[in-house]
């Protein structure tokens, strides 16, 4: 199953604005540098086909007109985070990172294996918002997910977290996902049942179109925009026409 995000790239930078942080075998970490005090943390999905070479997802968006910094998070092996170690990995090199920036706001954003992450990371780093699109509750194999079996030799299942205790309301969480996805639909509603997360579903799109849907109708890049200024009625206005069964996780 192969999740993309055809965002704009952004405008060509100085090669000196992007830099790699940290980078091995499992893990790549990168900045774009930015002029506001904002941090944007990007995590990126399996890529665009079996094997692929991942490339760095949202960068257009997430450095936005007023350039914000961009801090890209590439878990090379799939592992969905659950690899030894890189999890610990990931908090304390982004609260590094955080530091030596000065930023005054923390946003994560990501798309389905990324989406995941960037709820699974965003109240451990401090961020004040989340924005996953078609994340997964959980990749433990007693949950059922049986699309990216492909690599589950990468995954450690006791080290696979699932959102709920990682979502409990200090960060401003949103969720989108197609309506027509059948098998995200137990995604949707565990996020519902067991997170504070603000979970909306949009018609006539599943996991694999949902942002191509969007980005068609215009959306996109004014949503993702609205949810990195946790601009929630913004966010209920772009998504209203599109929109079935709106739902908050239990307050």
């Amino acid at each position: 199953m192969n999740s993309s995000f055809n965002t704009a790239t952004p405008a060509a930078r100085p090669e000196a604005d992007l830099r790699i942080v940290l980078e091995d075998d499992a893990l790549r970490v990168s900045h774009y540098r930015g002029d506001t005090d904002v941090a944007v943390v990007a995590f990126t999905g399996i890529g665009h086909g079996m094997g692929a070479i991942q490339q760095d997802e949202f960068v257009g968006s997430a450095l936005g007109a007023e350039r914000n910094h961009v801090i890209s998070v590439i878990d090379k092996n799939r592992s969905w985070y659950s690899a030894p170690g890189i999890q610990k990995r990931i908090v304390e090199t982004l609260e590094q990172l955080k530091t030596e920036l000065g930023v005054r706001r923390v946003v994560c954003l990501g798309n389905s294996m990324g989406g995941f992450g960037a709820l699974l990371f965003a109240e451990r780093i401090g961020a004040d918002t989340a924005a996953a699109f078609v994340p997964q509750y959980t990749m433990r194999l007693e949950f059922g997910e049986r699309r990216w079996d492909n690599f589950r030799d990468a995954m450690v299942n006791d080290n696979l977290d699932t959102l709920a205790k990682h979502l409990t309301g200090k960060t401003r969480a949103y969720a989108v996902f197609g309506a027509d996805g059948l098998r995200d639909r137990m995604h949707v509603q565990r996020l519902k049942d067991n997170c504070i997360a603000r979970v909306h579903e949009v018609a006539g799109c599943d996991h694999n179109t949902l942002t191509q849907v969007l980005k068609r109708q215009g959306v996109l890049s004014p949503l993702i925009a609205a949810m990195i200024a946790g601009d929630d009625a913004q966010v209920a206005r772009l998504l209203a026409p599109f929109s079935v069964n709106p739902g908050q996780g239990p307050a």
